[in-house]
Order: structure tokens, then sequence, then C-alpha cells
């Protein structure tokens, strides 16, 4: 699963930087669903989500359910559904040639 290596790479960054950057799991996401379809990117979300939660939020080393972890699944799903839209539009593109 992609999620491994952006965890690694965020934990990484987090410690060099003090800052904890979500893009490569958004980027994760995106790929997944691009190139395995929903049926792959929807286990990467919730995986996605769950590695945020417990390696990156305080308190660290548990999973907690509050507000922002809501938005952040949103926003990780919004990523998901774009990516879901450019699959349908590329496989589209396809039937044409």
């Amino acid at each position: 699963m992609s999620v491994a290596p952006a965890a690694a790479i965020t934990k990484l960054v987090s410690l060099a930087l003090s800052v904890t950057p979500n893009i490569l799991f958004v980027s994760a996401v995106t790929l997944t669903t691009i190139y395995g379809g929903i049926t792959a990117g929807l286990p990467c979300l919730i995986t996605t989500v769950l590695v945020i939660n417990y390696f990156f939020i305080a308190p660290l080393y548990a999973l907690t359910l509050a507000a922002d972890d809501l938005v952040r699944l949103v926003a990780f799903g919004l990523s998901m559904l774009i990516a879901v839209f450019i699959r349908w539009k590329k496989s589209s593109c396809k039937t044409w040639d």
C-alpha cells in the first residue's frame, strides 16, 4: 500500500521540521484511487486517517476520535473523489482511441 511510504517520509520530515505535511497522504490516496480504483482507494483512505490519527495527532500512539478527524476524513474523501473522476475521464478517453 502507498500509505506506508507516505507515513515513513512524513515521520522523517516531522522529526526534522516539527511540522506534519499531510500532502503526502493526499497523494497516496489520490494515486491509489487513480490506479487501483475505488476498491483500492477506500481502504487506503481509511488507513490514511487511522495512521495520521495514531502517529501524528496528540495523544500520540492512541486512536482517538474528535471533530477534526471528521474534517480530515472529508478532506481525504474529496481527494479520492477527484481521483475517481480522473480515472473515469481517463477510461472514457481510451474508448475514443
